[in-house]
């Protein structure tokens, strides 16, 4: 062969190798990826921020779901950048990984605040011009009942079987005919099989609800149902996987007049027609209409969503955290059910203006301790 066309094809092997190592090579060295696991509630608005921030960061960003307790293991054992919570993790920490915490120096971050909706299905027969979002209420006068329901046992509750009526709204003019149906029609209660050891829903419906000072007239036994999910037989209750689809999924198929479920304010905004079109109404509260926009000020069932990560993470993580803080507190999460946190919420996660401080500097900061119920991870209301 001639000495050129050796020198030629040499040549072209070498380019070829040169350059399929660097086909491969460029996005292998420049790829940066962030884990993310955790609540199924927060998933939605990390992945909606995420697609933007990928591509303008050169950052891949993996979110996956498995519950908030999940999440919260995960980052407590460091398998992960992230962890999703959308309750308060402190008392999985002060009973499970508390010294995790510590060593790992982990900071909770409120990115926003979600609703949590009571869903139900009317009785049969009324008149077709009821407002579904207005005739139903809930309020500190009528909370107990709703917690007794729930629980699965009746003590306390005014009849054997709760009724819908026990939350008519008094404020709210229907005829005789409609109110005696509603009187009649017997509540069916779809709670979280696992409760708040489980569901981060669960536990912002009960130990996490604002309402929770209203709650002292409920048994030990009831309390501790929305615990560890251990709900009384007194009355007609199902139980429900953790994730919102699923627990809707089984209510919806089963369209029994009279059933009642909470679902998360992202779950409702998304699938709102779907709920409508489904002939469902959702509970006002304090007579304030459902309204995504007025979660954290006429609203008293809402929770917190954080993420969890450790203040020593790489700058790309924290990067990242910074941005959807920044989101949050411009432009919110109210498209897919949620608000933004206020600059008096951002000031409670710092101090002295800086941001990254864990969660045990900012106990000690705020004068709380492992051994107080209210301490709070992420940022103050």
């Amino acid at each position: 062969m001639k000495k050129w066309l050796k020198i030629s094809l040499y040549t072209l092997v070498g380019a070829a190798a040169v350059g399929f190592v660097c086909a491969f090579a460029v996005p292998w060295s420049h790829s940066i990826i962030i884990s993310c696991v955790g609540s199924s509630g927060v998933k939605p608005f990390v992945e909606e921020y995420a697609k933007t921030y990928s591509k303008t960061n050169n950052v891949d960003i993996n979110v996956d779901a498995g519950g908030s307790g999940f999440g919260i293991s995960q980052i407590a054992n460091n398998f992960t950048n992230i962890g999703c919570a959308s309750k308060n993790p402190f008392e999985a920490v002060k009973d499970t990984y508390r010294q995790n915490w510590i060593s790992n120096k982990i900071k909770t971050v409120t990115i926003g605040w979600e609703g949590i909706c009571i869903v139900y299905i009317p009785p049969k027969g009324i008149s077709n011009d009821i407002n579904l979002n207005q005739v139903l209420t809930l309020d500190e006068d009528h909370i107990t009942d709703l917690y007794r329901t729930f629980s699965g046992f009746k003590d306390g509750l005014p009849t054997e079987k709760p009724h819908l009526s026990l939350f008519l709204n008094p404020k709210y003019q229907i005829s005789e005919n409609d109110k005696v149906k509603f009187e009649h029609q017997e509540v069916i209660p779809y709670a979280r099989s696992g409760g708040s050891l489980t569901s981060g829903t669960a536990a912002s419906f009960f130990e996490g609800s604002h309402f929770n000072n209203y709650s002292k007239g409920l048994t030990e036994a009831q309390k501790t149902a929305f615990v560890n999910g251990n709900y009384g037989k007194d009355f007609r209750l199902y139980d429900t996987d953790e994730a919102n689809s699923r627990a809707w999924s089984v209510f919806n198929k089963n369209n029994i007049p009279g059933s009642m479920v909470y679902l998360s304010s992202s779950f409702v905004q998304k699938n709102y027609d779907l709920i409508k079109s489904s002939n469902c109404g959702i509970l006002a509260y304090n007579n304030y209409e459902y309204n995504v926009e007025d979660i954290n000020i006429h609203y008293n069932f809402f929770r917190p969503l954080n993420l969890m990560l450790s203040i020593n993470s790489n700058i790309q993580t924290q990067k990242f955290i910074q941005d959807v803080i920044n989101y949050s507190m411009d432009i919110g999460f109210t498209n897919l059910g949620a608000t933004g946190i206020s600059q008096n919420q951002y000031n409670s996660m710092c101090i002295d203006s800086n941001f990254w401080v864990d969660d045990v500097a900012l106990m000690n900061q705020r004068g709380s301790s492992w051994d107080q119920d209210d301490t709070i991870f992420g940022a103050i209301e």
